[in-house]
C-alpha cells in the first residue's frame, strides 16, 4: 500500500516537474522571442538612422558642390559681362573718335575748297597734311585714301589753272576734291529717322 502511494506520488512528481519544465521553457522562448524581436526592432532602426544619416550627408554633399559650382557660374558669368562691358566702352570710345575724325577730315575738305583759289591754299593744304599724318587711322579706308588725293589735288589745282593744263585735267583733279568730301559723308552715313506705320496712322487719325 505504501509503495503504491510512493509510486503514485513519484509519477505525479515527476508529471509536475515536466510541467514546470515546459512552462519554463516556454517563458524562456517567449522572453527570447520578445527579446529576439526587439533587437531585430533596434537593429532596423539603427540601420534606417544610419540610412537616414547617410542620405542627409550625400544631400549636403550634393548641395555643397552645386553651390560651389553655380557660384563659380555666377563669377564666370561676372567676369564676362565685366568683359563684354569693358570692350563695350571701349568701342564706345573709338567709335565716338572716329566720328570727331570723320568730322574734322570734312571741315579740312571744305577749307580746302575755300582756299583752293587763294593765296591760304598753301598753309590749308599744310594743315589738312600735317593732321593726316596724326588720325588718318580713324578714318575708314576708302575716306583715307580719298581725302589724301583731294589734299593733293587741292595743291596741284592752282598750278594747272595757272599753267593752263588741259580742261579735262582740270576738271579730274577738282573731281578728286569733290570725291574726298563725298567719300567723309559716306563714311559717317546714319540711318535716316523713320516714323512707324502706327504713328503715322495715329498722327493722320
Amino acid at each position: 500500500m505504501l509503495r503504491s502511494l510512493d509510486e503514485t506520488f513519484a509519477v505525479e512528481t515527476s508529471t509536475g516537474i515536466q510541467i514546470l519544465n515546459y512552462g519554463i521553457i516556454a517563458v524562456v522562448a517567449g522572453v527570447g522571442a520578445y527579446f529576439g524581436a526587439y533587437l531585430r526592432r533596434k537593429a532596423e532602426n539603427r540601420a534606417q538612422r544610419e540610412d537616414i544619416e547617410n542620405l542627409t550627408e550625400l544631400v549636403e554633399r550634393v548641395r555643397t558642390e552645386y553651390a560651389r559650382q553655380l557660384e563659380n557660374l555666377a563669377q564666370r558669368n561676372r567676369e564676362i559681362l565685366a568683359a563684354s562691358s569693358q570692350q563695350h566702352q571701349m568701342r564706345l570710345a573709338v567709335l565716338e573718335e572716329r566720328f570727331r575724325a570723320h568730322q574734322e577730315a570734312y571741315t579740312l575738305c571744305r577749307e580746302l575748297f575755300h582756299a583752293v583759289h587763294t593765296e591760304h591754299i598753301t598753309d590749308a593744304v599744310i594743315k589738312a597734311q600735317d593732321w593726316w599724318e596724326h588720325n588718318c587711322l580713324y578714318l575708314d579706308a576708302d575716306a583715307r585714301e580719298a581725302f589724301w588725293r583731294g589734299i593733293r589735288a587741292a595743291g596741284l589745282h592752282g598750278e594747272l589753272l595757272r599753267g593752263r593744263a588741259d580742261s579735262q585735267l582740270i576738271r579730274d583733279n577738282w573731281k578728286k576734291m569733290e570725291d574726298a568730301q563725298a567719300a567723309i559723308e559716306r563714311s559717317v552715313a546714319l540711318p535716316p529717322i523713320k516714323i512707324s506705320d502706327a504713328n503715322t496712322s495715329e498722327s493722320s487719325g
